[in-house]
């Protein structure tokens, strides 16, 4: 092979040096091209020498190429010969092949070349690219795939929008929460009254910030809400073992009392959301908030997120509801599908023409401080090499934060977590227990802190973590 350095501009050599004069006439001082050459053609024969690949590395020669100048060829350099020199006249002559075949058949001759492979060199200096773009851009394209997804769901909506009583099963990332929204935004726009109920303090937010005429609540705050219209106390225990008494079963208590007190206070139209976490006994309740026999009730759930204890339950059967069942994941990408399908048994369909997305990674840590680094190593490739913005970035946990060793320790270089109800600032990422993150979404999750086996952790525990990804799964656990 031939190593040449070209140079443009008109080319002068004396005493002090080389230089080179450009278009403004501005001269500046350069290297010695012959050396610049020869330090070349050194470089790409250690290199290849590095390579185990190789046993014998090929002849090579270096030469220089002045473009713009013609040389006195008959001048003696003794730093660079003038067989070695391709000028301005050699270009404008056309024999530039005779010239090359001159120059490596001195290299030929010094160095046995029959036996070394021209297709390994040529791979080893220019190997084949494969250009990946940034999570970023993949991010955007996959969006519009699932996009076009949703419209499926969207479709069902409407073939099962005369039905007064239904109960929707679905899988994570089916669309439930979707249906639940439309259906609630269709019926308040309407001019018809709608209480959407939930378990989850932050679906309901999520929800609310959605809706501008629907009542979004959980049952919880349902019950504070009616108690106090009805000017009933509704006092917190202080005590921890009475404070759970209170959440279980006096507040259940105190929304029959509103409701016989304020018989006024009805609904046209109640939607469940997240549907398997309420208890057999709210429904008792849930049902006296209906206005009339012809007000409707929509119960969307899934029994495989039933992480707060209980049994599974077939709330259409127990509800006597019409029941439907969506089976076709349009939330995640494909990889991610299939990850979330090894947890559970229910079959979930991924579309063939869902993204193909990235490969869900799985790291494990020794001990607390070698999970803090591998967040911290995730974190800072995300949001420096893939340009993720930090907002798009959530960092799930099996446990809460007054016990997560993740959320102590808070700060991870130059990013920061914070919990989801504070605002977001400058390299934020936020913070979430699994369970308060159920029923929402991220375009990329971290669930860290995965002790496998443990009662924190379970099928139903990761099934919920990992679905809660759209674009990019990150799971890290501790060794078993």
């Amino acid at each position: 092979y031939l190593v040449l350095e070209v140079k443009g501009g008109r080319i002068t050599h004396d005493q002090q040096g080389w230089h080179s004069e450009d278009r403004h006439g501005q001269v500046h001082s350069i290297k010695d091209p012959g050396g610049q050459a020869q330090g070349q053609c050194r470089s790409i024969d250690n290199y290849l020498g590095t390579l185990t690949s190789y046993s014998n590395r090929p002849p090579f020669e270096w030469a220089v190429c002045f473009s713009d100048t013609e040389v006195n060829k008959q001048a003696k350099l003794l730093e660079l010969p003038s067989a070695k020199i391709l000028d301005a006249a050699d270009l404008r002559s056309g024999n530039i092949q005779v010239w090359v075949d001159s120059i490596l058949k001195r290299a030929k001759s010094r160095k046995d070349h029959q036996h070394y492979n021209s297709e390994l060199f040529i791979r080893a200096l220019a190997p084949a690219l494969d250009l990946i773009p940034r999570l970023r851009d993949r991010m955007e394209d996959e969006a519009l795939e699932l996009v076009r997804l949703t419209e499926r769901q969207k479709k069902l909506m409407q073939m099962v929008r005369l039905n007064s009583h239904i109960g929707i099963r679905g899988g994570a990332g089916t669309g439930k929460t979707m249906i639940a929204v439309e259906r609630a935004r269709r019926l308040s726009e309407s001019g018809e009254s709608v209480l959407l109920l939930c378990y989850s303090t932050s679906l309901a937010r999520y929800i609310s910030d959605q809706l501008e005429r629907a009542d979004v609540l959980t049952f919880h705050e349902l019950c504070r809400t009616m108690a106090q219209r009805a000017k009933l106390p509704f006092e917190v225990p202080a005590d921890h073992e009475r404070q759970r008494i209170f959440w279980q079963s006096s507040v259940q208590y105190l929304l029959d009392k509103a409701l016989e007190l304020m018989p006024e206070q009805r609904w046209d139209h109640i939607i469940i959301d997240e549907g398997q976490d309420f208890p057999e006994s709210w429904f008792t309740s849930i049902l006296e908030l209906k206005r009339n026999e012809d007000s409707s009730l929509w119960v969307l759930y899934d029994p495989n997120q039933q992480v707060y204890g209980g049994t599974r339950r077939d709330l259409a059967t127990e509800l006597d509801l019409t029941p439907c069942v969506l089976d076709e994941n349009c939330r995640n990408t494909r990889n991610i599908g299939r990850r979330v399908g090894e947890l559970i048994s229910d079959c979930i369909t991924i579309p063939p023409d869902a993204p193909e997305g990235d490969n869900v990674m799985l790291e494990t840590c020794p001990d607390a401080e070698a999970m803090t680094e591998c967040l911290r190593k995730n974190l800072h490739a995300l949001i420096h090499t893939e340009r993720i913005s930090p907002t798009s970035i959530v960092v799930l946990s099996p446990r809460l934060p007054e016990t997560s060793d993740i959320w102590l320790r808070k700060t991870f270089g130059n990013v920061t977590l914070r919990l989801m109800e504070e605002a977001p600032s400058t390299n934020t990422v936020r913070f979430s227990s699994l369970h308060r993150f159920k029923g929402l979404e991220a375009d990329v999750v971290i669930l860290c802190e995965v002790s496998p086996g443990s009662i924190s952790c379970t099928n139903e525990h990761l099934y919920v973590g990992c679905s809660r990804a759209r674009h990019k799964l990150i799971e890290l656990h501790y060794d078993a």
